[in-house]
């Protein structure tokens, strides 16, 4: 008897676990659709651009084997915003649901994306200086040893600010702080005092302290307030396992905001093959502009970026560090004095869209191929519970 209750109740629980699978894929997927359809609703009323029936159709016909439902929103803001008229940019939906999980071992991928650690898998050369990490509850100083107990200070920080962020799941720049050392204090722009105090009562655990990077010239002039970030986006082939850079995307923080991110009012601009930026930028809704900086940046007449190449060859470098993950998105950056610098790794729940919208397809010439792999492993994928 007891036998028969323990396997029932088994049974039923790997049908519940299902069913929360189920559940759980379809309301990420319409979550997707709602943003696509909010930056879509947007875009049509700005753009000359139409997606042909033929192509809507070639479009579903080309991501239909990984998903039943291909919302037609996301090809039409992509083609709006881009001009890019392809059948080739992968739905939000079946990226995040689908592709993703698959190229990226979602189990591994969390350990990889805290940042109290990515000097533990990286070079020294191209991080900002840890000052101080809680792991888990546990300080740690610069040179990984164990604290017994936290000490608040940083000499070494000699532009007179530090940065102070949770290590896991900070998406979106949220909880994010700056400092500034100001009457033998460190505080932010609010009057908040960096304290262990402050630390443990917004943070509880797992954040780090760390160097502010002083960015080069060519990157503040487009917001003096904000480090402004390179997203690069880099692939592993499931063909042959070389390393290629797919896209990059300059991200720049809202007039007077101390974060670059479009969550916070921010604005990314797409970054052409040939190194130049494009004409326009665009926020998280999809509406653009073609001035920067209160109106002072003709983004038309900015060109090239300041050292891009060296960038994405730091960007594919790096990716070779990541085994269990096949596409990335790292945040990167250029200092004053002309290095780059790694603000952070990205490999779960990547913000693909920002690709998409600015410069083109996300895998490119690589699409056929990624497609053919997932469809592979699709029998025995299982959704993901978030």
């Amino acid at each position: 008897m007891h036998l028969f209750v323990k396997k029932k109740l088994s049974f039923s629980y790997k049908v519940l676990k299902k069913i929360v699978r189920e559940m759980s894929y379809w309301l990420h997927s319409y979550a997707c659709y709602i943003n696509g359809r909010q930056v879509w609703n947007t875009v049509k009323h700005n753009t000359n651009e139409v997606v042909s029936d033929r192509l809507l159709k070639e479009h579903k016909q080309l991501w239909r084997p990984l998903s039943k439902v291909v919302p037609s929103v996301f090809i039409k803001a992509y083609v709006g915003l881009t001009g890019v008229k392809s059948k080739d940019f992968i739905p939000e939906n079946i990226y995040y649901t689908i592709v993703e999980p698959i190229l990226n071992n979602p189990i591994a991928s969390a350990g990889y994306e805290d940042k109290a650690q990515i000097d533990w898998f990286h070079n020294d050369e191209y991080l900002p200086v840890i000052y101080l990490r809680n792991i888990h509850g546990v300080y740690y100083d610069k040179n990984r040893n164990e604290l017994a107990k936290p000490i608040l200070s940083f000499e070494e920080a000699d532009n007179g600010k530090i940065i102070v962020k949770p290590s896991i799941d900070s998406q979106g720049g949220r909880n994010i702080f700056i400092f500034s050392f100001k009457d033998n204090e460190w505080k932010t722009r609010k009057g908040d005092v960096l304290t262990i105090k402050f630390l443990e009562q917004h943070f509880k655990q797992n954040f780090i302290v760390q160097e502010y990077v002083e960015q080069h010239p060519f990157f503040r002039q487009f917001n003096e307030s904000s480090v402004n970030t390179l997203r690069v986006m880099t692939y592993r082939s499931v063909k042959d396992n070389k390393m290629h850079v797919l896209h990059a995307v300059l991200r720049v923080g809202k007039d007077g905001n101390e974060i670059d991110n479009q969550s916070l009012g921010g604005y990314a601009c797409g970054i052409q093959s040939n190194g130049v930026l494009r004409a326009f930028v665009a926020d998280k809704y999809g509406a653009t502009k073609q001035t920067l900086a209160k109106g002072t940046i003709n983004l038309s007449e900015v060109g090239k970026v300041y050292m891009i190449e060296e960038v994405k060859e730091v960007a594919r470098k790096l990716a070779k560090c990541h085994f269990h993950s096949r596409i990335l998105g790292f945040d990167l950056c250029v200092d004053k004095n002309s290095r780059v610098k790694l603000i952070e790794v990205n490999n779960m729940d990547i913000g693909m869209e920002l690709t998409q919208h600015l410069v083109g397809p996300l895998f490119r010439e690589f699409t056929n191929e990624v497609i053919d792999y997932c469809k592979e492993r699709f029998k025995t994928f299982k959704y993901q519970i978030v």
